[in-house]
Parts: C-alpha cells; structure tokens; sequence
C-alpha cells in the first residue's frame, strides 16, 4: 500500500473517530464499517464497479448511495465518499483497521471476533457481549460473521484470547493428540 493512502486511511480514521463523542458512538461506527465492508466483500461486482475509474465519478458515487440506501450514519458516508473521489474504497478493511488501532490505543473500547456455523439470534448476542463486559471490564464491539467451515460451535477472538469451540477445532485437536 502506498504511503499516500496510508495516509489517507489514518487521517480519515482520525476524524471520524473525532466524530464519535462516546464509546457507544465508536462501537457503532466500527460496526458500520464492519458491515459496509462485509457488503462489499460479499458483492465483487459492485466493488469493482465502485473501483473502476473508467466509470465516471459521478456514477460511482450514485452507486455507492444506492448501496447504502441510508443505511449508514452521515460521517460513515463522508469518509466512504472521501475514499470513493481519492480511488481508495478499495482499502475499506484498512480504514477499518485504522479505526480499530485508534479505539484499542484508548482503552476504553475492546473488540471482539465472533465466528459462528450458524446465525446467532439478538439474545445470544446481547448475552455474550454483557459476558465480555463484565470479563473485560469494559464496553465491548462484538464484529459476527458466519463461518460454515466451523462445521458447527463457534470461535470468539479479543485482543487477549482465542476460543475455539468449533466443531472442525475440535475435530482438529484430537486428530492432532491421535497422531501425537
């Protein structure tokens, strides 16, 4: 990546981390990023279609508003503007992780990783996160994803620990202690 869009990225992280006036604010940006880019990710065509600067800016730009369709909060859409004029929203992961590093470097935030087979309902998310509050002693952002490969369980990542409850971890640590 080039230092220009490093740059890019960490000063657009900057402000719209500036924007967010608590932790709750903060965990929802993050949240948003997450999605945005896990929409993107899920759908290359538009990717690349928001990517090509052979498309004229401002068809781009109307693509990535119908994307959204104003399901992002107002600075969230800015900085995806920003990024989108600068030939940049490709590098939504590493916005993200510029806003993740910022929030860490704080402390007053924890991010955690849930990987599941299947769909979690609102509950059981609600309750892992008041879980990781109350373990880590501080508000959580709880990014899920759905992982077929898991074959069933789930996985859940902080900056401290990994646990794998996965049925294919599982199945890989005693096919590992039989060859042992």
């Amino acid at each position: 990546m080039k230092k220009q869009n490093i740059h890019l990225l960490r000063t657009t992280a900057e402000l719209l981390i500036k924007g967010a006036s608590d932790t709750t604010s903060l965990a929802e940006l993050i949240r948003e990023l997450d999605d945005v880019k896990t929409a993107f990710e899920s759908d290359p065509t538009l990717a690349s279609n928001l990517s090509d600067r052979a498309v004229h800016l401002e068809k781009r730009e109307s693509a990535l508003f119908s994307a959204l369709d104003g399901n992002v909060r107002e600075d969230v859409l800015v900085a995806l503007l920003h990024l989108l004029r600068h030939d940049s929203l490709r590098d939504l992961s590493g916005l993200l992780l510029h806003v993740e590093r910022q929030v860490l470097e704080r402390g007053t935030l924890s991010i955690a990783e849930l990987k599941t087979a299947d769909a979690v309902s609102k509950e059981q998310t609600t309750k892992i996160i008041d879980l990781l509050k109350t373990t880590l002693k501080k508000d959580v952002v709880l990014k899920s994803s759905i992982d077929p490969k898991l074959l069933g369980g789930f996985t859940l990542k902080t900056e401290e620990t990994i646990v794998d409850a996965s049925a294919r971890g599982t199945l890989n640590r005693l096919k590992q202690a039989l060859s042992e």
